[in-house]
């Protein structure tokens, strides 16, 4: 995963991807003297997560996970941050569980880590486990049952910092707007998300999902991690040209997700924590929609680059 963290009012600009995996071409930028972690091609692929909101509304959103390891920066030792062990566990927990499950535990985290199919993976699972001692890094990943976030929490990488008890809902999503409402297929539409942080919390996800408005498909959607979220009010954008997706698609032989004449929702979510998780430090602050319409005239939208402008937090 890649992530904007909102130290300044700031904007996340993300491609939706279709519903199998595909591959995106990603760069990383920072502002002012900060510097980044993450860039280059990335491949993607997609799992499920179920998200319920305060009225009991839920809704299932086809979450954007990276599933290839090639440019995530390897830090040094003893530097391991809440943005790369999130993002290393996304990828790697799933088969160190299976295998711990299925074949039991080495004594060393080189034995362990060595299951990986992947040298890149295997080099940063050392990395991971050898900054916690290889009982630690096997009791956090069997505690976690396959969520990153809480497994980065559990061995102190990344904060676990809850809303105050004065303040349960520190984190409020204050509009959801989609711009324009009404354009063809080959326009470039834009969502923006405001919401605001009254209270410092902890790791967490944000979230975006686009679903026709009569339920006749499912949901696709990106979004990102952050290690902490500080005071402020702030800005998530979405970027995404339907006719774009579209090929996409086809390219991987899906049916086209966007259809002249249908009305769309965009629906942002935020969380501490890992959106639908059930551990602690789990929250959902807010779910919010607003609607917009492909129409059946042709717009003037360019296919659209993937930019995600992310701030170095580690």
């Amino acid at each position: 995963m890649m992530m904007m963290i909102p130290t300044t009012r700031s904007s996340l600009i993300v491609l939706l991807l279709c519903l199998c995996g595909l591959s995106l071409s990603a760069s990383a930028s920072a502002s002012a003297a900060t510097s980044v972690s993450v860039e280059g091609k990335k491949t993607y692929a997609l799992k499920s997560l179920n998200v319920v909101d305060n009225s009991g509304a839920s809704m299932q959103v086809s979450k954007v996970v990276s599933s290839s390891l090639k440019d995530i920066a390897i830090p040094e030792a003893g530097g391991v941050g809440c943005n790369f062990c999130v993002q290393i566990m996304d990828q790697i927990i799933q088969n160190l569980m299976n295998y711990i499950l299925n074949i039991g535990v080495l004594g060393t985290c080189a034995g362990l880590c060595s299951n990986l199919p992947k040298k890149l993976e295997q080099t940063a699972c050392n990395l991971l486990c050898d900054a916690v001692g290889i009982e630690g890094f096997v009791k956090a990943i069997q505690a976690a049952d396959l969520d990153p976030i809480y497994y980065c929490q559990l061995v102190k990488t990344c904060e676990a910092k809850d809303c105050p008890s004065s303040i349960p809902n520190c984190v409020t999503i204050d509009s959801v707007s989609v711009n324009p409402g009404s354009a063809g297929l080959d326009a470039q539409f834009t969502a923006t998300a405001q919401y605001t942080v009254t209270e410092e919390i902890g790791a967490g996800e944000i979230q975006f999902a686009l679903m026709p408005v009569d339920g006749s498909g499912e949901p696709i959607g990106s979004g990102d991690m952050f290690p902490n979220l500080e005071k402020g009010t702030f800005n998530a954008q979405l970027q995404f040209q339907p006719s774009n997706i579209n090929q996409q698609c086809e390219q991987q032989q899906q049916p086209d997700f966007f259809t002249a004449g249908k009305e769309y929702e965009v629906v942002f979510v935020i969380c501490e924590g890992q959106c639908g998780s059930g551990h602690p430090h789990t929250k959902l602050f807010g779910m919010m929609r607003n609607n917009f319409n492909i129409t059946n005239q042709e717009g003037e939208g360019k296919i659209i680059s993937v930019s995600r402008k992310l701030l170095k937090f580690n």
